[in-house]
């Protein structure tokens, strides 16, 4: 080939100038796709940290997965993805002021997850090993706090006895993994991609997510995690832990509860979930807490030596201080995101309370004080509770039903008059309404319940007082009169029938107004259970069947799932041979007996566990190989060519469902790849071991043949040798792609004229062909087209007509009665291969 050593030399002086500036290009060129990790065992967790910013690629359009990776360059890595920006003053002999690294050493030391050597160096510009990974990976999540299995590693016995614990954690918690071999290699460098999958694996570590009702943490002692908190379900308690990172209190715990007990809380405390049964804080402190729900009022319980720093109120709530020892809540703020009209309690003693929005209604129960109260905005004061000092804004026209000790308006001292003795002093004017509404058989919606028990309650469902109680008239009716005005919430009680309490969609009362509570609906019993799946993840919107197995009745009713996988049944008769049946697409189903019902009370069929049918992939790859089309979880079949000298590949694979199973017909994961093809296939079990899925890729090995063909083709420069017979010998092709005597010359061109490089595989030898032989049949269409007379088509040969069809369809005895039939032919009869053959077919039937 033309000019091969020179272009050696310019790529080995481009090699060279990357290598010299890799160290700190590898962190810095902006490269938006890099082109060396297409099918590499790491590209997708590569492509997502690219796409995030948290790592880019060399200046050339590469991100040279296996180049190993520095201290320097890791601990970088390390603060972006864990989003550390604090630091602190160093003094490294190695890490001048100057340098790219200091600052992000310093970052590290003040996040204690690296120290230095004892010779005063931190060895920024040292690879750093795997067991060095695992101690500082170690450090960040406090992975060897929790007891942790021995690996088995056929070089167990090499890993540094101060890394053998950080090791042993990070193996089993899945963060580091060991090779096919069995062995874990600690001292080996630690690779770019190696380094990316790694720190991905610790952000996902980071996070702890309760999924599950039930009790976290240690009996005794104290348990660190150092990450965030997710508590999703209700039922959940934690206890002697300390969070390095925040708490989420997740949308998933419904309206029901959760306890942390001797907990701390070192970042924000957030509550999306939750309702009127309450999260209790019992003997922890919290740095913050931020309470931000979007459903109903939450209520939350300080007790015992509970400390909260701040506690910030963006949604409804109630909160209280039962039994405190400690600080409580000390200071709460109303936010100017609590929407009009909120209304929030307070119960306990409260050093500082700020209310920044307007129009929000805040109770104070007798027996709560505050001792300073601040407000800008206009709100509304009402209870018995005591505010010592209350400091409003000049233009706010905040009430108070109980008036504070002192007040300040502006900044001045409002006037405090010596009060003109009364006999009877006027007690403070509370707005009151009314509440109508009536009561009707569950079972039976136009059937009204006569002489139930209606009982009206001022405030918060499960921390209200009780106003007035009334029995239902003969139309089911009530009315109830005299209701403080503000939330309120109702209870039913009639013998026969399960107690039911519940707040009305309209359940604030206006003063001197009438609030229609609408209809409420009593039941005589209830069956209940929640759905799930294995892992304590809620299904909903899951259609549920409750039904008579024995065919005495026709009793077949359905219902629903609730976003926390709760269904409910009213007024189930009493039938002894009822099952419940439950069918979806993307879970195993299930059909059941419950048994017998209670009459007139509760039956609660519990948890019922779906075990999933996903049985689909999330990734795919084979180690070295690039296979079409580009992978997608809902395609099960790929094609790749590799050349002779690859013998095997690696599979790895990802299911999309954690609890779902891969099976590999080869040892520690290793296909051998025969020459011709391989039906490389990856057998995915689901959980519900359902039938499986099979994702194959069919894998091209070039022959023997194939690559010492290739490698002429690939050193050829024009020697005497049966060129055709070479090139249809490296394509193994018998279609458009094969070579043909035709095209020779314009073969042998464009071969000489290659890249070094640019032919070494059969896939690239096979578009070289197709790619002269499609100019070709172009140009012997154009000049068949192109005939108009008999003098233009003495031009035409036989091999201008077998070009212009790719067929061998025309013959030398019938050349002139062609051409007699392309000059006949009208203009644009002739443009595409396809009316040429039908024309050649034409004459050759005439012939015969």
């Amino acid at each position: 080939m033309k000019n091969k050593l020179f272009k050696k030399l310019v790529s080995s002086l481009v090699m060279a100038c990357l290598l010299l500036s890799s160290f700190g290009v590898a962190m810095a060129a902006t490269t938006s796709v890099a082109s060396d990790i297409k099918g590499h065992w790491a590209e997708s967790e590569i492509s997502a940290w690219m796409d995030k910013g948290l790592i880019k690629g060399y200046e050339d359009g590469s991100f040279k997965p296996e180049n190993q990776i520095t201290r320097a360059e890791f601990i970088a890595l390390i603060n972006r993805s864990f989003g550390f920006t604090e630091e602190t003053a160093i003094a490294f002999s190695d890490v001048p002021a100057g340098n790219w690294a200091y600052p992000e050493v310093a970052k590290a030391v003040k996040a204690g997850y690296i120290t230095g050597y004892v010779d005063g160096t931190i060895g920024v510009s040292k690879p750093i090993s795997r067991q060095e990974v695992a101690a500082i990976v170690d450090r960040l999540l406090g992975l060897s706090n929790a007891e942790s299995a021995a690996t088995s590693f056929t070089d167990s016995s090499t890993i540094a006895s101060w890394a053998k614990a950080s090791v042993d954690a990070a193996v089993t918690k899945g963060i580091l993994k060991g090779y096919t071999d069995n062995s874990f290699k600690p001292s080996k460098s630690i690779t770019r991609a190696e380094a990316v999958v790694t720190l991905d694996r610790a952000v996902a570590a980071k996070v702890t997510v309760y999924n599950t009702a039930g009790t976290y943490g240690p009996a005794t002692g104290t348990q660190t995690i150092n990450g965030d908190v997710v508590i999703n379900v209700a039922g959940v308690t934690v206890q002697n832990l300390e969070i390095n990172g925040k708490l989420l209190f997740a949308a998933g715990i419904g309206s029901g509860d959760a306890f942390l007990n001797n907990v701390t809380v070192k970042g924000d405390t957030t509550i999306n979930g939750g309702g009127v049964n309450s999260l209790h804080f019992k003997n922890s402190r919290l740095a913050k807490v931020i309470i931000k729900a979007a459903k109903g009022p939450v209520r939350v319980v300080a007790e015992g030596s509970t400390t909260v720093g701040l506690t910030e109120v963006s949604s409804p709530a109630v909160i209280q201080e039962d039994g405190t020892t400690g600080k409580g809540f000390g200071d709460v703020t109303l936010n100017k995101d609590l929407p009009t009209g909120s209304d929030v309690t307070l119960k306990g003693t409260f050093d500082n309370v700020i209310i920044l929005g307007d129009k929000s209604h805040v109770e104070l129960p007798d027996g709560t004080t505050i001792t300073k109260f601040k407000t800008d905005a206009d709100a509304t004061v009402t209870g018995k509770g005591i505010i010592a000092t209350a400091e409003l804004g000049k233009d706010s026209k905040t009430t108070f039903e109980t008036k504070p000790t002192a007040t300040t308006i502006g900044g001045v001292a409002a006037p405090n008059p010596t009060p003109t003795p009364t006999p009877d002093p006027t007690p403070p004017v509370v707005q009151k309404g009314t509440v109508v509404g009536s009561v009707y058989k569950y079972n039976s919606k136009n059937e009204q319940i006569v002489g139930a028990n209606v009982s009206v309650y001022s405030g918060i469902q499960g921390s209200g007082s009780l106003v007035s109680t009334v029995e239902s008239g003969p139309d089911g009716e009530y009315s109830i009169s005299n209701v403080p005005a503000g939330n309120f919430y109702l209870k039913f009680v009639k013998e026969g029938y399960m107690d039911l309490t519940i707040t009305p969609v309209n359940h604030t009362v206006t003063g001197n107004a009438t609030t229609d509570a609408s209809k409420a609906y009593m039941y005589h019993n209830l069956v209940k259970g929640y759905v799930k799946d294995t892992s304590g993840n809620p299904i909903s919107s899951v259609e549920v069947k409750l039904y008579d197995d024995s065919g005495d009745t026709d009793y077949n009713v359905f219902t629903s799932t609730a976003a926390d996988g709760s269904f409910y049944f009213y007024d189930v008769p009493a039938i002894d041979s009822l099952y419940v049946y439950i069918e979806t697409g993307l879970f195993r189903g299930i059909d059941s007996e419950i048994g017998p019902v209670q009459v007139d009370g509760l039956t609660d069929i519990g948890l019922i566990e779906l075990k999933s049918e996903n049985k689909k992939l999330s990734a795919l790859a084979l180690s070295g190989i690039t296979f079409s089309p580009t992978f997608s979880s809902d395609k099960t079949y790929y094609t790749a060519s590799v050349p002779f000298s690859v013998i095997s590949t690696t599979v790895s694979a990802t299911t999309m469902n954690a609890k779902a199973t891969i099976h590999l017909n080869y040892e520690m994961g290793i296909a051998k790849l025969n020459e011709g093809f391989n039906d490389v296939q990856v057998y995915v079990n689901p959980e519900s071991e359902a039938y499986y899925d099979i994702y194959t890729v069919q894998v091209y090995r070039e022959t023997e043949a194939q690559a010492a063909a290739i490698g002429m083709i690939e050193n050829y420069t024009g020697e005497d040798i049966n060129l055709i017979s070479v090139v249809n010998t490296a394509t193994g092709l018998n279609n458009s792609s094969t070579a043909i005597d035709e095209n020779f010359q314009a073969y042998r061109s464009a071969i000489i004229a290659a890249a070094n490089g640019a032919l070494d595989t059969s896939q690239e030898i096979a578009a070289l062909v197709q790619r002269i032989n499609n100019e070709a049949q172009s140009n012997a269409i154009a000049k068949i087209e192109a005939v108009t007379d008999d003098e233009s088509a003495k031009l035409i040969t036989i091999n201008d007509l077998n070009l212009a069809t790719g067929l061998r369809t025309a013959f030398g005895y019938a050349l002139n009665a062609y051409k007699q039939a392309i000059v006949a032919a009208e203009s644009g009869a002739l443009d595409t291969s396809d009316k040429i053959a039908a024309l050649i077919k034409k004459v050759n039937d005439s012939m015969d």
